[in-house]
């Protein structure tokens, strides 16, 4: 466990998460801080003191986090953690599992279960039914994933009994499943002309039935997965490479080595909103929070009046930079 909380490699943001309009920032040390959100000034979580995961195997950098029914699960190197969120003062923890190279986590809501994703073991799947006590079922294993198991699963979606993963040198692989029985994969070795061979991360969108994909060499994809026909393809701007997705609606925030971008579906437009390098973000509703040199920042996505703004600003101190993102325009509010 690193205790020393005033070194300033401790204050380096790891990972992001919004749930119940509070915002759950990990750091290097394994301290979580919870931050109520604009709109709900108490916040829902923000009685909890921050708190740190604390294990004997000094393994506490937090790589991912994701919540279910008032449960939160964190993912570290070798571990996978759960804390009970519903203790007024501190979270309690209630299941740890030994996941080596745990680098992502995915919750299928619907099926109640969680997926983790692991550089050795593949893909680790786990009934939450009960969250404080999940239950595990089988491991679908690199071999399987890709016959010659030297891909590496670079990201995972879910949607309702599909398994969506990226896989990089090779493309993305279906999974299908019903009643926790899993199908054998497909890939999708080519889409047209388009060789995806370093997928970073892909989003599955509800609201338009198709795959968003971001590669390192070809950009932004959106792929219908029933006929696997592209239905849209682009680089970013400044031949930026892509890191990480998120979906608003039925457009994307995308951030890349460089800058961060707006997708407009409608439009099939990709716009830049940043010109500068961030560490990492997420999203809850329109509010988008990203971290740069360690600090908090906060992107308000939509239209907002001056009496919205005004408020926006007094309520969100912990906020070092407050911007608004609307009809392709970025204006500065903090």
């Amino acid at each position: 466990m690193i205790t020393n909380d005033n070194s300033p490699l401790n204050h380096t943001i790891t990972s992001l998460h919004c749930y119940h309009n509070s915002l759950f920032v990990a750091y290097l040390n394994g301290k979580i801080e919870i931050i109520p959100l604009y709109k709900n000034f108490s916040g829902y979580f923000s009685r909890l003191t921050p708190f740190n995961i604390d294990n004997l195997n000094n393994d506490s950098i937090i790589i991912d986090m994701q919540t279910y029914r008032e449960t939160l699960f964190t993912s570290t190197h070798q571990f996978l953690f759960s804390f009970d969120l519903r203790n007024n003062n501190q979270p309690q923890q209630v299941f740890e599992k030994r996941i080596p190279f745990c680098t992502k986590i995915k919750i299928n809501h619907k099926r109640r279960l969680l997926f983790a994703l692991s550089e050795t073991r593949g893909l680790v799947v786990l009934n939450i039914f009960n969250p404080n006590s999940p239950q595990y079922l089988t491991d679908i294993e690199n071999k399987i994933i890709d016959k010659n198991g030297h891909s590496y699963v670079t990201d995972i979606d879910v949607n309702d009994n599909t398994i969506f993963l990226a896989l990089r040198s090779k493309g993305i692989v279906r999974i299908d499943f019903l009643q926790n029985e899993f199908s054998v994969p497909s890939v999708y070795k080519q889409i047209k002309k388009i060789s995806l061979t370093e997928p970073q991360e892909i989003k599955y969108s509800s609201l338009t039935k198709l795959l968003y994909i971001i590669d390192a060499s070809e950009g932004l994809i959106l792929l219908n997965t029933s006929n696997n026909e592209v239905l849209f393809s682009k680089r970013l701007p400044q031949n930026d490479m892509p890191r990480k997705i998120i979906l608003h609606y039925k457009d994307a925030v995308i951030q890349g080595r460089k800058g961060v971008y707006y997708f407009n579906f409608k439009e099939e437009t990709l716009k830049m909103i940043f010109n500068f390098k961030i560490g990492t973000m997420t999203k809850y509703h329109k509010q988008l929070v990203y971290s740069k040199q360690n600090s908090l920042n906060l992107l308000v996505l939509g239209k907002l009046d001056e009496p919205k703004k005004t408020e926006l600003i007094d309520s969100s101190a912990r906020f070092t930079r407050i911007d608004n993102y609307f009809n392709n325009e970025l204006t500065p509010l903090k």
